[in-house]
């Protein structure tokens, strides 16, 4: 086992130093990070070619990707050219809040997803089976941005001018109310609803499908002739096969888990990493980017 996780690790290298020569290079070739200098009416052609000299873009693009190599494997992954922020400790200040975000929305999609995937296998072709048919194609379909504004409007806006409750629509506490637990569970209610959409309907599709092959073994028509419960040969003998392929789904949507979401993050001002990629791609600000393709890549 020890040796194969040294293999693996080892394989691990070159496929990140991999990723991020095509990262950085994409990146770099995406738009010129001086435009955000560029733009300031108070910064001279000469302090243009100051700032291009300490940054180092006067530099090949090879030479200024090695720099960051070497830079970054010595634990130094650069300053943003916005906010002068090091790039490690911005990636600290909102990783923690995706995490939140991100994790709640896994948990919601896995117990909506088990119960579903499993009482549609177990009711084939019945009416329910064919309306959460409908709800997962519906889910598949629904653009993420659109859906989110939807929802701002009906649970927030339009509840709010009718005089009812509303859910808050950005950010993650209310200026007002402090940075409570209950003001959290609030703000997660709508940006959670929409990740989990997407994700409810692509799981409960995979475990029914998976569900449906494994009900017909043998082994549980063996079960079944023994004398177990339903219960116990569905949720003991059969769900434990059938779920290998979707831990294997979940497992390859673990990056998405620090990446954050980008549109849904933006959509409801989440201060997350996907949010924070979007503001800095804007400008081109690729230490910062390298910084989250890096994370995400491990």
């Amino acid at each position: 086992m020890l040796r194969y996780i040294i293999k693996r690790v080892l394989i691990a290298i070159p496929v990140l130093l991999g990723v991020s020569l095509v990262a950085f290079f994409l990146v770099q070739a995406s738009g010129d990070p001086m435009s955000f200098y560029v733009s300031n009416p108070n910064i001279t052609s000469e302090d243009l070619i100051r700032l291009e000299k300490t940054y180092g873009f006067d530099q090949p693009k090879s030479v200024q990707y090695l720099y960051w190599l070497r830079n970054t494997l010595k634990g130094d992954w650069g300053q943003s050219f916005l906010t002068h922020q090091n790039v490690l400790t911005m990636i600290n200040e909102r990783l923690g809040n995706t995490l939140i975000l991100m994790f709640t929305s896994l948990i919601v999609t896995l117990i909506i997803s088990l119960v579903l995937g499993v009482y549609t296998a177990t009711h084939q072709y019945s009416p329910a089976d064919y309306v959460v048919t409908g709800f997962s194609f519906f889910g598949y379909a629904m653009p993420t941005f659109w859906f989110g504004l939807m929802l701002i409007i009906v649970f927030a806006v339009k509840t709010k001018e009718a005089g009812l409750p509303y859910l808050p629509a950005a950010g993650m506490y209310n200026i007002r109310g402090g940075h409570t637990f209950g003001q959290l569970l609030l703000h997660l209610i709508l940006p959670v609803t929409v990740l989990s959409l997407s994700s409810v309907a692509r799981y409960t599709r995979y475990l029914r499908s998976s569900m449906l092959e494994v009900i017909s073994q043998d082994y549980i028509r063996t079960a079944r002739a023994k004398g177990l419960s339903e219960r116990v040969i569905l949720w003991r003998h059969a769900f434990k096969n059938a779920a290998i392929p979707l831990v294997t789904l979940i497992m390859l949507d673990i990056p998405s888990m620090f990446s954050g979401a980008l549109i849904t993050e933006q959509v409801f001002a989440w201060p997350g990493m996907g949010r924070m990629y979007w503001e800095h791609a804007n400008w081109v600000d690729y230490p910062v980017l390298m910084g989250i393709i890096l994370l995400v890549s491990v």
